[in-house]
């Protein structure tokens, strides 16, 4: 059983939270949960004509679970769920996204280990900012999460592990 507390303060008023903890599921599993927080303080609001009119603060958070099982001594799968909130301005709603992580893990042998996985399939923000523009031919936008396809290979020895990793990211547009 594990439990991890981070609170950290950041350069330009950004914060950076976090807290999680994972368990083992027997016989031959495993489960984690937690909390991230990410926002800026004190950002500084102008109107139109550029005077200030007061300050706002905007966060996101993500709560997440992962699953693994393992499969014998050679080859482990995981899947994992996020729920995204990210809460930008007074005047314009909030908004949710949920995610979707699958990954594997194989030992080719007792030091040398290969991992894939894809994140964040099917995460997106949808916006409409017609509330804070005041603007009634407003339409929804759309901010699709970029998939995330990872590669990695580690060769681990008794003092010393050697790894590399290649990511490649999907995007999608409007």
């Amino acid at each position: 059983k594990q439990l991890d507390i981070s609170v950290s303060s950041l350069d330009f008023d950004r914060v950076y939270q976090t807290i999680g903890t994972n368990f083992k599921l027997p016989p031959n599993a495993g489960i984690a949960i937690g909390l991230i927080r990410t926002g800026v303080k004190d950002i500084d609001e102008r109107s139109l004509s550029g005077y200030p009119i007061g300050n706002f603060d905007l966060s996101e958070y993500q709560l997440y679970t992962n699953f693994g099982v393992s499969f014998g001594d050679k080859f482990n799968l995981g899947v994992g769920f996020k729920l995204n909130y990210a809460n930008y301005h007074k005047e314009l709603s909030a908004t949710t996204a949920v995610g979707i992580d699958i990954g594997l893990l194989y030992k080719i042998n007792p030091n040398l280990n290969f991992g894939f996985t894809i994140q964040d399939m099917f995460a997106n923000y949808t916006w409409n900012s017609a509330e804070l523009y005041n603007v009634s031919q407003s339409r929804n936008v759309v901010n699709t999460f970029p998939n995330r396809f990872k590669w990695g290979i580690a060769y681990q020895a008794d003092k010393f592990t050697v790894s590399t990793e290649l990511e490649i990211q999907s995007y999608i547009s409007e």
